[in-house]
């Protein structure tokens, strides 16, 4: 007996307009300010490794 949903193909190309169709609209003002901020970045604008040490009293090894 076959099933009654969608097989692979058509889930596959369901997908794939979904996508097309994503990247034809426009993100929203929030999620736009969101990506504009740099990756990796504490909030007092030491870089990751500098807040790791300073966090766990790690002194070696830090450049």
């Amino acid at each position: 007996m076959r099933k009654s949903g969608r097989d692979r193909k058509q889930r596959s190309l369901d997908q794939q307009q979904h996508y097309a169709d994503l990247a034809e609209s426009k993100p929203d003002e929030k999620a736009v300010r969101r990506m504009a901020s740099k990756p990796y970045e504490t909030v007092s604008g030491e870089s990751v490794a500098e807040y790791m040490a300073k966090k766990y009293d790690i002194k070696k090894g830090l450049r």
